[in-house]
């Protein structure tokens, strides 16, 4: 499966007035890490925009159930989480 890439430097585009830079030069890691790792939040919408100004990807759509929901994020270097909302 292909993964969302991230910019390696630079200013992150779409997100006004952030100054969030990934580090130039980063090396890549050989293996994703895996902890599973669910934040709750209460607006999941935001919380994904929030998170793609700081360098995260959207990992397809929000998905919902008798549950609640949740969406799949990765961040810089590929390591999975979610935002929860219940």
């Amino acid at each position: 499966m292909s993964r969302p890439t991230v910019p390696a430097t630079g200013r992150i585009a779409n997100c006004p007035g952030r100054a969030a830079r990934l580090p130039a030069g980063a090396e890549s890691k050989a293996a994703k890490n895996w902890l599973p790792l669910g934040i709750a939040v209460d607006d999941i919408e935001a919380a994904v925009t929030e998170a793609v100004c700081l360098g995260a990807a959207k990992v397809g759509e929000t998905i919902a159930d008798g549950q609640g929901s949740f969406q799949l994020e990765l961040d810089p270097e590929g390591n999975e989480f979610c935002f929860v909302r219940s």
